[in-house]
């Protein structure tokens, strides 16, 4: 069932940002910084978030973990009705929004995300909306080559997930266990 109502999409992003909070909220998550070949150990790649921008990489199939960590950072979601009520979920989680997709608003959607780069971190899915899974497009290194920030690829593990059977194998973790990015 789709949803048109402007009103049910918005109600339906503000539970569904609640349901994220708390499946998410069940979750410990562990971070890993590696250093870069041949740098010191007190040498990590990136530097503090706090104190640059950066464009995180997430596979597509991860999007529900990047979401539960608290960063400030604008995405790009499609102009579809299902990119709407994912887009009114990520406003009601603080993620700020900007509309496009490759096949409608594509050149606008690149111009706000050149815009807003300059004071938040942008987090962009380089195999998405369609896939192939796990294949990079062009997009997250142009966008890369205009604003002149860093390109920081993001990966999920999970202690325990299930795997939808969908073209990006969709992660859900489970309940109470530990994700590792």
């Amino acid at each position: 069932m789709k949803l048109r109502n402007p009103w049910l999409i918005r109600s339906a992003g503000l539970l569904g940002a609640g349901a994220v909070q708390l499946w998410m909220g069940t979750l410990r998550f562990r971070f890993a910084r590696p250093a870069l070949a041949g740098a010191p150990a007190e040498h990590v790649y990136p530097a503090d978030p706090r104190s640059e921008r950066f464009i995180y990489a997430v596979w597509h199939e991860s999007m529900l973990s990047a979401a539960a960590i608290r960063l400030r950072a604008h995405t790009l979601i499609s102009h579809h009705a299902d990119g709407e009520l994912i887009a009114q979920i990520c406003r009601h989680l603080g993620i700020g929004v900007v509309r496009g997709s490759p096949k409608e608003g594509a050149t606008e959607g690149l111009r706000k995300l050149c815009r807003v780069s300059e004071r938040t971190h942008i987090v962009l899915t380089p195999d998405g909306p369609r896939g192939p899974r796990r294949r990079v497009k062009p997009g997250v290194a142009f966008l890369a080559s205009l604003t002149g920030l860093p390109v920081v690829g993001v990966g999920f593990g999970h202690s325990r997930a299930w795997h939808f059977k969908s073209w990006d194998r969709f992660t859900l973790p489970r309940p109470f266990g530990t994700a590792y990015a």
